[in-house]
């Protein structure tokens, strides 16, 4: 009974029953090798075949029938069998799309918080009583510094310099906004962190709120990081493939 069988996509064959015992023996035809004979409806594993039993021999024996050298046939190969040996990729290119596009829309929450502090800043200069809890704690202290300078006398200096002070801070997280969202992991556990930091000015005088909309931006620049962690993961097994 002579078989076929299909090493990288390609059919090999025929041998006799001998030589797929030496085939076996060495190492060329295993149990996930797909085989096919005369009378048989498909292709078939070889462990799901009669010559399972040859699977199990030691391979250390020695068989009389040398290895034959097989030929090439153009007997093709069933579709079925075709995409179960062509290589599948890793990655899901709609799924890494949907996990940039979290990535991308959490990492924008350093702007916001970015904006809105300037905007604090510009209505803490004009002495308004508005104040956007997203935007760092940190500039309404530097604006109160600014309006008790502004009392001592020193009107002008005292506000440009809280003006001036908050702008480098808000600027620093548009700053930390852009590297997080070119992939900086580093800068983007700094950005968290300084926010974290920036919620505890409002434990001073127990504002719940600021502290609440303060954790909700940071989970939500979390999820971005987590998005981040993935994305980067997916990118090396894309370019694995």
């Amino acid at each position: 009974m002579e078989w076929y069988y299909s090493v990288d996509g390609e059919t090999l064959g025929p041998v006799s029953g001998g030589a797929v015992l030496n085939l076996v023996r060495a190492g060329v035809l295993h149990q996930d090798t797909f085989v096919w004979k005369e009378g048989m409806s498909d292709w078939k594993r070889a462990v799901d075949t009669e010559l399972a039993l040859a699977l199990c021999e030691s391979p250390l024996q020695e068989v009389p029938e040398p290895i034959p050298e097989p030929e090439v046939v153009h007997k093709p190969v069933p579709l079925s069998l075709e995409s179960e040996l062509k290589p599948q990729p890793r990655v899901n290119q709609n799924e890494m799309a949907q996990v940039a596009d979290v990535f991308a829309a959490r990492v924008q929450w350093f702007y916001w918080i970015a904006a809105l502090s300037f905007v604090n800043s510009i209505v803490g200069v004009f002495g308004g009583g508005v104040f956007f809890v997203l935007g760092l704690g940190v500039s309404l202290l530097v604006d109160q510094l600014g309006h008790h300078l502004a009392g001592g006398g020193a009107v002008q200096s005292g506000i440009y310099l809280s003006f001036g002070i908050n702008m480098l801070v808000s600027a620093l997280f548009a700053l930390m906004g852009y590297l997080a969202g070119r992939g900086n992991r580093a800068v983007y556990i700094l950005g968290m962190a300084l926010y974290g930091l920036d919620g505890a000015i409002f434990l001073l005088d127990f504002r719940l709120f600021p502290i609440a909309v303060h954790g909700y931006a940071l989970y939500k620049l979390l999820l971005g990081y987590c998005a981040l962690s993935q994305l980067k993961q997916m990118k090396a097994l894309s370019d694995a493939d």
